[in-house]
């Protein structure tokens, strides 16, 4: 990094070297100590290098040698900036105080992003990050921790597991991860019920406090009541009466998960070729500006990467100015065969992780079933079908009214 910017103060040049020897002609240039660099072969069988302005005058001996015709594409570096803008105090200054209103407004988060939101009500989530100081043109040092926005979240939705607040420059990125129903703690001193956190066929209910409302051996949709906090304190023929309390126990149930997925049947192993393209997009107070037409690469097989780079300032941190580029690099892939049984192995890992993701309390694995079946030449259909004991209850208050 440092060697890039001690290159842009001194400048340099950016040259197309054409012939039968470029090879030969680089050698000379490296043997002779010129500073050459980011050296890449075109197509058409040229080459293209960087070469410090002060390199450039000595290669013509190097390129009379080799007989290679040498034409500058670009120059750059502060030099050439200078020569540029230099008498255009007018610019200067505009470009300074630029500079100066990107760093205070840096200070400032401008775009308030929501992920992960599918069940949920985006309205709720926007309404307690509001009120706790997540919005469009708050102060960076005011926001809280995000911990405590976290804990806000979690405890006033029905639907969020975990959440995050990621501060990226002048984006607030508000993650998110939802469940199926979320398990929750109700004050002891509340009263409550224990309801299924999810479909089950429950074995056996040991009850601490409170009234069992399903029996032992039953099937129970998510939501049902388990365990009542109602319980009734009258004897039969005697006015109704009710006596609240913090229902508890452990509920014994069987839980069914299935998932399925497509699977290849081979084994790819991508090689860079060392060609590639790159795509830069300006971001400006989270508003992206692309600076390119159209992507498309035309390679037939890249890899993808994306990356951001930040301009920070001293003191002032993040400017506001981000550069997000998207680099393809193109691949030859290459496929080795394996067998339906390696292939279905290889998916089931991936299966199992997502059922993990949706178990609850103290699950213990009671069966497996792992099939497939083919659906083309080259690609099979795996099902995985695991079977859980698990604890699913998980309190809801009660209304005494």
């Amino acid at each position: 990094m440092f060697n890039k910017f001690f290159n842009f103060l001194k400048g340099y040049v950016i040259i197309e070297a054409a012939g039968s020897d470029t090879e030969r002609f680089l050698n000379i240039c490296i043997r002779r100590g010129i500073d050459v660099s980011d050296v890449t072969r075109e197509a058409d069988g040229t080459v293209t290098l960087r070469v410090s302005c002060g390199g450039f005058m000595k290669i013509r001996a190097a390129a009379r040698k080799t007989k290679t015709a040498v034409r500058i594409k670009r120059r750059a570096g502060a030099g050439v900036i200078k020569r540029r803008y230099g008498g255009r105090y007018a610019f200067i200054i505009g470009a300074v105080l630029t500079i100066i209103f990107f760093a205070v407004t840096a200070q400032f988060v401008w775009v308030v992003k929501i992920d992960g939101v599918y069940e949920g009500s985006c309205e709720q989530i926007i309404e307690i990050l509001e009120e706790n100081g997540v919005r469009p043109g708050a102060l960076k040092r005011n926001i809280p921790e995000p911990s405590a926005i976290k804990q806000a979240l979690i405890s006033r939705t029905d639907t969020i597991a975990w959440a995050w607040v990621y501060i990226e420059g002048a984006c607030a990125r508000v993650e998110v991860y939802e469940k199926r129903l979320k398990p929750q703690e109700v004050d002891k001193s509340r009263p409550c019920d224990v309801v299924a956190a999810c479909d089950a066929f429950v074995e056996r209910i040991d009850v601490r406090k409170g009234e069992d409302a399903v029996r032992n051996e039953s099937v129970v949709s998510a939501g049902d009541v388990l365990i009542s906090g109602k319980v009734p304190v009258f004897k039969e023929g005697y006015e109704e009466r009710y006596m609240y309390v913090h229902a508890e126990g452990d509920i014994r149930a069987v839980t069914y998960h299935k998932r399925e997925r497509a699977q290849k049947l081979y084994h790819e192993s991508r090689i860079k070729t060392g060609r590639k393209k790159s795509y830069v997009s300006l971001e400006l107070f989270g508003k992206l500006f692309r600076l390119y037409r159209e992507e498309n690469h035309g390679f037939e097989n890249a890899d993808l990467k994306e990356s951001r780079h930040e301009l920070t300032l001293p003191y002032f941190g993040y400017s506001g100015i981000c550069l997000s580029e998207r680099r393809y690099d193109e691949v030859e892939i290459y496929r080795e065969p394996i067998s339906e049984e390696a292939a279905a192995l290889m998916a089931q890992r991936e299966l199992e992780e997502e059922i993990a993701k949706e178990l609850f309390k103290n699950p213990q694995l009671t069966d497996r079933e792992l099939e497939w079946e083919r659906i083309d030449g080259e690609t099979i259909t795996v099902k995985l079908k695991m079977t859980f004991i698990e604890d699913i209850g998980t309190e809801a208050a009660i209304n005494e009214e």
